[in-house]
């Protein structure tokens, strides 16, 4: 926290003795080439649980849909009201001219958990400053370097909803991976982005034998397209995962791989003010972090033999009605649904299907303050009606949310 205390300090001290460039919100640094933009927004984010379906932080979270984390908290009563700050953010970005072209790096980082803690088990983590890094890279030409959103994940196409542990807030939040990263500029309208990022699908097994992922990561690819009317990107990502079976008692140590491989198809489209975002993803083991555990073992009761993937299918969509210069709503909704593959020894409390529903309303209070409202229904499905996921509701199989959710954001600039 003092390293951090010291950063901040000297950022600060920079900015007041430094002369405005002439880009805007960019200050020089002293005898150097170098600008710098600071960066801060302070978060607000209060919930009021109707339900408390995974505690008042907690949502159907893809993160949860087969390790059964998503047990409702019998002893908790239902509509509770909690609160935190620990998505509020800071960072900078800087620019400096080479000969080789502009280097940009960018840092960013938030107090937040990542979406696979945000359950009734872990939740008491939020209350604690644990940093967590958002962005850290760099930039210079079309190559990129660093910790930013996947390749595969279309940022400009995500609904715009307060609820930032549900269905849309573990896919997006969840993507942003170490990578390196080269965009071919086509044309004026046209990119093609290729990438090697690291891998976040888990093999799982109870095996006790070694967690192997994906290498050397995940190959990724996107192309762009923007028109005056908005745009459309299509994404695939290809990943080979194995495993050396170590603790096999036969001592043969043997090698399991599995390739899997995923697409998406997304964009947006302008209708006057009014913004309509889509995306639809799909494949076998889908690429993304919210797909956690989607590579399994098959076993022969005692040793491994071979590995297999979970068929999964995820989309979004999203509206975005501007009814004036301080005041717009967005409509929502996202689904994730899995293949069942009971045959291959999957447990019938895995989830089948997540479905979340959203509206919510943003109001600009000042030139950086905004306030939103928001309200948030979510259904997830198991496959199983006796599955013990579900032990607070028995003989069912299905769990609900209701929430609503304000937040308050105060911008720097």
């Amino acid at each position: 926290m003092n390293c951090l205390r010291l950063v901040t300090t000297g950022l600060a001290a920079m900015v007041l003795a430094a002369p405005a460039v002439a880009e805007p919100g960019y200050f020089q640094v002293p005898g150097t080439e170098t600008s710098v933009r600071l960066s801060a927004t302070m978060i607000l984010d209060a919930t009021y649980d109707f339900v408390n379906a995974s505690g008042p932080l907690g949502g159907l979270g893809t993160g949860y849909w087969y390790n059964g984390s998503l047990t409702p908290d019998v002893a908790a009563p239902k509509k509770q009201w909690d609160m935190t700050a620990a998505r509020s953010r800071f960072g900078f970005d800087s620019k400096t001219p080479s000969d080789l072209g502009l280097v940009k790096v960018r840092f960013e980082g938030d107090f937040a958990p990542s979406p696979v803690d945000n359950n009734a088990a872990t939740n008491s983590s939020i209350g604690h400053n644990y940093f967590n890094i958002r962005h850290a890279y760099g930039e210079i030409g079309g190559l990129l370097a660093g910790q930013t959103w996947s390749t595969f994940v279309d940022v400009a196409a995500r609904p715009e909803a307060l609820d930032w542990d549900g269905l849309i807030a573990d896919y997006y939040a969840g993507s942003r991976l170490p990578q390196i990263r080269y965009t071919f500029t086509l044309d004026p309208q046209s990119t093609l982005a290729v990438a090697l990022e690291r891998s976040e699908v888990p093999i799982f097994g109870t095996s006790g034998y070694s967690e192997a992922k994906a290498f050397p990561g995940s190959v990724v690819g996107a192309y762009n397209y923007q028109g005056a009317w908005g745009h459309v990107m299509a994404a695939v990502a290809f990943q080979k995962y194995s495993e050396t079976l170590y603790a096999d008692p036969t001592g043969a140590n043997p090698s399991l791989s599995k390739t899997t491989l995923s697409w998406s198809l997304s964009g947006n489209a302008r209708v006057g003010q009014d913004n309509l975002v889509a995306h639809v993803g799909v494949g076998n083991g889908f690429y993304g972090p919210w797909m956690e555990d989607g590579v399994f073992e098959r076993d022969n009761g005692t040793t491994p033999t071979s590995l297999y993937v979970i068929q999964a299918l995820q989309y979004e969509a999203g509206y975005t009605h501007v009814w004036s210069s301080r005041f717009r709503s967005n409509a929502f909704l996202s689904e994730a649904v899995y293949s069942e593959n009971a045959s291959e020894g999957m447990d019938g409390a895995a989830f089948k299907r997540f479905a979340q529903y959203g509206v919510n309303t943003i109001a600009k209070l000042a030139k950086n303050v905004q306030l939103g409202v928001e309200y948030l229904y979510g259904r997830a499905y198991t496959f199983d009606s006796d599955a013990t996921l579900l032990t607070a509701f028995p003989g069912q199989n299905k769990v609900s949310e209701s929430k609503l959710r304000f937040q308050l954001k105060f911008n720097l600039y």
